[in-house]
């Protein structure tokens, strides 16, 4: 899952996956490779901490209101797997307690997260910070508890655990839980993460990255506001939080190869659902995903090609919400196409466009693509296809502005809506998009890459 920047740990974090996603867009997959490697380590060693947030999240809102599903329902996850299952029973004893709903109703368990989070960011001022072998060996395996999220989490929860026997919880302080844990933790300010972010822009120089994503992300944070009271956390600053966590790509794991002339795909043997368009400045990327194999044909061309692909291949096509307007004012016939708009924000960053561009009904569909993360496709006006991936806890935003009437909900009791399936195989479409979302290929068995789901009826609508 991705991090907030609202740690010295999640800005790391979130300057590595601006970084990266920049030389993926550029073409500089080589050196994507590297930050992405990091950035699984990253998000490793925090993925304990945010999804047992989570997961007690998510099981608190079932116990209070469908309270006869929720033993069935905990057993069930449990069950999941033995990873999943060391994260649940990490958490759940509290919603176990004859208190918990007054747990709940705290901020106990949000601030040990955020105790977790507060690193020593002094660590992170290390030249060698963007090198693996220093990262895992030196800060998240040996100073563990000053840097690795997960280890602090854990200790954290311990001590919770024997000060809820010994205090009531409104006498339980961040300072008696860090000394009961034997933890340190620096608050994170706007001041230290631009401090640090400053020291990253000079490293990521040495390195040979491009500076660019972490010249933005400056600006962006000088400019944001950044007091909050972590006292008073509601409802809905929790399912906000919940909403800023990101599922990782699943696989990424596409053989890519570069082509100089469309043409040259009349002679590879493969099976192509669909295309991606991309602006790059005046130039443009045009992709085409061979979901059999797993290959990535990339062609960069000039406007006169878009518009040759456009008149030779039936297909649907793919582009980021950030190009979306623009390719429609470049490309007057791409709205005879079907388009699918991918979008890796979280939700409430990107109702502003998804409201703006909804169809007249505002239907929405769910995918479930694994046990953990949910594909939304919610249709918008024209041929448009609004899409994005969420964490099954990620989707409480959306279901709310279901109850709300802004969108309406296409179930799986009837597999041709007239909306989204209009043929009865046009399940095989929708497959075949998320295998392109997710660079997962149709062949490919290996246990390390999760099936491909299917559609799915929610429960409550």
């Amino acid at each position: 899952m991705y991090l907030t920047r609202g740690t010295s740990f999640g800005a790391f974090n979130f300057i590595i996956e601006e970084v990266k996603n920049h030389c993926i867009n550029n073409l500089e997959f080589q050196k994507a490779e590297r930050l992405n490697s990091l950035s699984k380590r990253l998000i490793e060693s925090s993925d304990v901490a945010h999804e047992c947030l989570s997961y007690y999240s998510q099981y608190a809102f079932i116990k209070v209101s469908k309270p006869n599903e929720y033993e069935v329902r905990l057993e069930e996850l449990k069950k999941t797997d033995a990873y999943i299952a060391h994260k649940v029973y990490t958490i759940i004893d509290f919603l176990e307690l004859d208190n918990w709903e007054e747990i709940f109703n705290s901020t106990l368990i949000s601030r040990i997260a955020r105790l977790a989070m507060n690193i020593e960011y002094q660590l992170l001022f290390n030249e060698n910070i963007l090198n693996e072998d220093y990262l895992v060996q030196s800060l998240l395996i040996e100073q563990g508890m000053n840097f690795n999220p997960n280890t602090r989490f854990i200790k954290l929860v311990r001590s919770l655990k024997k000060l809820l026997l010994q205090y009531s919880i409104e006498f339980i302080t961040d300072k008696m839980l860090l000394e009961e844990a034997n933890l340190n933790s620096i608050e994170c300010n706007k001041e230290r993460i631009l401090e640090f972010f400053g020291y990253l822009r000079s490293i990521i120089i040495d390195y040979n990255y491009p500076i660019e994503p972490v010249e933005n992300v400056i600006i962006s944070t000088e400019k944001a506001e950044t007091k909050i009271d972590v006292n008073r956390i509601s409802e809905d600053d929790i399912l906000e939080t919940l909403d800023l966590i990101r599922p990782t790509v699943i696989n990424t794991n596409y053989e890519h190869i570069n082509l100089l002339n469309l043409d040259e795909l009349q002679n590879i043997d493969g099976v192509f659902s669909s295309y991606w368009i991309i602006i790059t400045g005046e130039q443009y990327l045009i992709l085409f995903d061979d979901i059999s194999f797993g290959k990535r044909y990339i062609f960069a061309v000039e406007k006169n090609t878009v518009k040759i692909a456009l008149a030779r291949y039936d297909l649907p096509v793919t582009v980021f919400i950030e190009d979306y307007d623009e390719l429609l004012i470049r490309f007057p016939e791409l709205i005879q196409k079907e388009i699918f708009i991918f979008n890796n924000e979280p939700y409430l960053s990107s109702k502003k466009f998804i409201t703006t561009h909804l169809s007249e009904q505002g239907e929405i569909m769910f995918y479930s693509l694994n046990e953990e993360i949910i594909v939304v496709f919610i249709k918008l006006k024209d041929n448009a296809i609004f899409t994005m991936l969420h964490t099954k806890f990620s989707l409480q935003l959306i279901f709310k502005d279901i109850r709300k009437a802004i969108y309406k909900y296409i179930n799986a009791d009837n597999l041709i809506d007239g909306v989204f399936w209009k043929h009865d195989r046009d399940w095989w479409k929708y497959e075949d998009i998320i295998r392109s979302f997710t660079q997962t290929s149709m062949f490919n068995l290996s246990s390390g890459i999760p099936g491909l789901g299917h559609r799915i009826l929610l429960e409550g609508f």
